[in-house]
């Protein structure tokens, strides 16, 4: 099952991502929705597509740390 993630556009969120044996949390606005993809943008300059399969949660960003990258390592 793919989740609908449309009550998350424009907002920024903390997103955690899993592909393969890396895992990360990014701070990002989502932009866009398409069938299997989201479209979200880091930093307020960079638009990257994510698989919805990678998502494993995302939450309202309410630190001061949105639209960066906050952690990626090896898991």
């Amino acid at each position: 099952m793919i989740a609908n993630y449309s009550s998350w556009l424009d907002k920024p969120v903390v997103m955690n991502i899993v592909n393969g044996n890396s895992k990360g949390s990014l701070c990002c606005t989502v932009v866009n929705e398409f069938d299997a993809l989201l479209r979200i943008r880091i930093s307020d300059k960079w638009d990257v597509h994510i698989y919805k399969d990678m998502i494993r949660s995302i939450e309202p960003d309410v630190g001061s740390a949105h639209a960066q990258l906050i952690s990626f390592f090896e898991g």
